[in-house]
């Protein structure tokens, strides 16, 4: 008798590259490997998100590709992302904007806040940025993005349309872009 095969899932993410912890202050605390950081709440670690508007103050959100090793096939903000050890977080979302997108524009800082996880607890800066494209997405990163009015993102959320990231909604819903 043959026994049924199992699809394993590649994951793309490296997952022995090294976060800073930090404590509830923001303050540097130690390292440690993204996959602990991954699976362990009581491992704060820095995380940046960047939001992308357009001239017509259109929201782009990507849909995060199946190789991540979290929220795979979830909506997400339009980057998202940690700094490497070391990195400030400006620097780390300068980064993860040309890598997930393509493209540098002048990033401007507008909150910060401590987000608890399933399994991980981020302190989470969020940026944004008006830029209409294109885009260049990384497909490691992102299966595909696109810009939204606020107005129909929170339609398509509610009707279940799209799955956001817990992350990201938690995100737009402390910044009342989601209502």
């Amino acid at each position: 008798m043959r026994k049924p095969s199992r699809t394993v899932r590649k994951i793309t993410d490296d997952e022995k590259e090294i976060f800073d912890l930090v404590d509830q202050d923001d303050q540097v605390i130690g390292q440690a490997a993204r996959g602990e950081c991954h699976r362990d709440k009581s491992l704060i670690h820095r995380c940046i998100g960047i939001l992308v508007f357009n001239d017509q103050g259109m929201l782009f959100l990507q849909k995060r590709s199946l190789s991540k090793d979290l929220q795979p096939g979830l909506w997400a903000l339009s980057v998202g992302g940690h700094p490497k050890s070391g990195q400030t977080y400006k620097e780390g979302a300068k980064k993860e904007m040309k890598e997930e997108l393509g493209i540098e524009a002048p990033i401007e800082k507008i909150t910060k806040y401590c987000y608890q996880g399933e399994t991980e607890t981020e302190m989470f800066v969020v940026y944004k940025t008006v830029h209409n494209g294109p885009f260049t997405l990384h497909p490691e990163e992102i299966e595909k993005g696109q810009f939204f009015s606020l107005e129909d993102l929170a339609g398509k959320v509610k009707s279940g349309e799209i799955s956001l990231s817990p992350a990201a909604e938690y995100a737009l819903r402390f910044l009342n872009l989601l209502k």
